[in-house]
């Protein structure tokens, strides 16, 4: 019988707050004090119950000042192959990075290198004439209007299996009629 996904947990945020500990990169020096790896040993022992008591299953970096406390895979990365996650585990994160293209282009924006209410044709070379009324602020809220290239027939088949310069890609769903006026309505969209 296949097992199911562990429920997320949020409670790691907390004790990583409490214990003063923060995610980041390495970089040189000791993390060998006797305060250190009493952290790194709480963080280990939480993780592990979490784990049994089917509330994670992941990897994590955890960092105190840039100096790794723990880099380790926790659970399983395939429970119907029964292989564990290990620090080099590789994770199908889909969506997620939707929010951090968000933030860099807000960032972009705060910066005046960009504004949401422009037409997305002044930076997409070869825009096609129906989506001179689409601006970033449509491609972030999902209201574009412009198809979802992942639902295009084909996708899941061959398409998906293809590599693509940005150019390429575009050009997979560039001729497709927009679904609505951009504005007017939401549908998700990970053409946006």
């Amino acid at each position: 019988m296949p097992r199911t996904l562990p429920r997320p947990t949020f409670a790691l945020p907390l004790l990583l707050a409490l214990a003063g500990v923060g995610v980041g990169a390495a970089t040189p020096a000791s993390a060998q004090s006797p305060g250190v790896s009493r952290i790194a040993g709480r963080i280990d022992a939480y993780l592990r119950a979490a784990v049994r008591h089917d509330q994670f299953s992941g990897t994590i970096l955890v960092a105190k000042r840039g100096v790794p406390l723990v880099r380790r895979g926790y659970g399983m990365a395939s429970y119907e192959l029964r292989v564990p996650n290990t620090p080099q585990s590789v994770f199908n994160i889909g969506s997620l990075t939707k929010q951090f293209t968000a933030l860099a282009i807000l960032q972009l924006r705060d910066q005046g290198r960009l504004a949401l209410d422009h037409s997305i044709c002044s930076y997409l070379d070869r825009c096609p004439a129906s989506w001179q009324p689409v601006t970033l602020r449509h491609l972030l809220t999902h209201t574009s209007g412009i198809v979802n290239f992942s639902s295009l027939p084909g996708w899941d088949d061959s398409l998906s299996m293809r590599s693509f310069d940005r150019l390429a890609f575009v050009d997979v769903f560039r001729d497709q009629p927009l679904g609505f006026v951009p504005g007017e309505a939401f549908k998700y969209s990970n053409s946006g």
